[in-house]
């Protein structure tokens, strides 16, 4: 609280010693023009919610914070100061910044990923019919891909989401064929080694698995009540390598 008449100059530097603050980008007030001491000065209240104070030590917090006048006997009398510690906040709003990043982000990508099976549909098309039906299965894909990392690990940021090969081969083939029978009924024999697929990669092997498995639907072992396929990976220096 600041003092009046005489007191009220040599307080409100003591004040400003003790409580000091600067401006959102770091520039620092003139004690006499801080807030705190306007408000002691004039009478007129004021609210500020993106400067920093400063403790003791030389540390600083970000603070949101609020200052009356105080009025006694119909007099001015000086000002109180009440600050709200918003650090928590502070960190909330940053994470909602990289989110909202990632997510523009990913949304570009999205529409780019769009174009390219709309155009890539088109060059093979026989026809509208055929057309429509190419980009629903691509998109289809994509969409059972999607939800399929998600799944994986909810709790994780999106740079960490990862599925399994064998998953994805399992989640694009169930869309052909009843991937639950097993044994001499299984229409599909998978077999590999753990492999992790990482966000940045599950577009592209969802594609190539998806358009493997349309062929095996249309031409292959999956046109008939019979057929079978084996889908066989590995990993050698480093790279994979899938029959």
């Amino acid at each position: 609280m600041l003092g009046s008449a005489n007191q009220k100059a040599l307080v409100a530097i003591k004040l400003h010693s003790v409580i000091h603050h600067p401006h959102s980008d770091g520039t620092a007030y003139p004690s006499g023009k801080s807030p705190i001491h306007m408000t002691a000065k004039t009478g007129k209240p004021a609210h500020r919610d993106n400067e920093v104070f400063f403790r003791a030590d030389g540390s600083n917090i970000p603070v949101e914070y609020w200052v009356r006048p105080i009025i006694f006997g119909g007099a001015l009398k000086g000002a109180i100061c009440t600050f709200v510690d918003i650090r928590d906040r502070r960190r909330f709003e940053e994470q909602q910044g990289l989110l909202l990043k990632e997510m523009d982000h990913r949304v570009k990508n999205l529409f780019a990923i769009i174009n390219s099976v709309v155009s890539m549909s088109a060059r093979s098309a026989t026809g509208a019919t055929d057309l429509a039906e190419t980009i629903i299965g691509r998109v289809g894909a994509l969409s059972k891909a999607h939800d399929l990392i998600r799944q994986s690990d909810p709790g994780s940021e999106p740079s960490g989401l990862k599925t399994t090969l064998s998953a994805l081969i399992s989640t694009i083939l169930a869309s052909h064929i009843d991937m639950t029978k097993s044994g001499a009924d299984a229409r599909a024999k998978l077999e590999g080694p753990d492999v992790e697929i990482g966000s940045a990669s599950i577009t592209t092997v969802a594609l190539v698995i998806h358009e493997l498995a349309t062929n095996a639907a249309k031409y292959g072992p999956f046109s008939n009540g019979d057929g079978r396929v084996e889908v066989v990976w590995f990993v050698e220096k480093g790279c994979l390598e899938l029959s």
